[in-house]
């Protein structure tokens, strides 16, 4: 069960160090993809969120905005420590999802290769909507 006394806060964040290592953090991302991140993020093009929780700093989001027939909030990346008694993934998709709305956002949307991850947001109302790609 959730431990909801824990304080969980999203603060907007300078790219560092602890960003790159987060980014890393995720399956098959490497440093070539740090640098990519904090290049988009120097330009405005991504928006870097610390997650803090009890005031210690435990991860990274990286959020864009695609627009199209219904604007949606994209999270590029969310790296969190485990902390016990969290439940990161539900509380992130509730923060993300009120801060969506107030955006004028009708879709939130990440991609992951992590099955059991993909198990939980299915419970949570998410729909699978596959991507194909291959190298060029």
């Amino acid at each position: 069960m959730a431990d909801h006394s824990k304080e969980i806060v999203l603060r907007g964040a300078v790219f560092d160090e602890r960003t790159a290592s987060d980014i890393c953090r995720v399956e098959h991302f490497d440093e070539a993809d740090a640098e990519h991140f904090r290049a988009g993020i120097e330009s405005g093009l991504y928006n870097l969120l610390s997650v803090e929780i009890d005031g210690d700093r435990r991860g990274s989001i990286i959020l864009s905005w695609e627009r199209g027939d219904t604007l949606t909030l994209f999270v590029n990346v969310l790296s969190a420590e485990h902390v016990p008694g969290v439940n990161i993934v539900s509380e992130m998709v509730d923060m993300l999802t009120v801060y969506a709305k107030a955006q004028g956002a009708g879709v939130l949307r990440f991609w992951t290769r992590r099955e059991g991850l993909v198990r939980i947001t299915e419970q949570m109302g998410f729909t699978r909507n596959y991507v194909m790609e291959r190298a060029v």
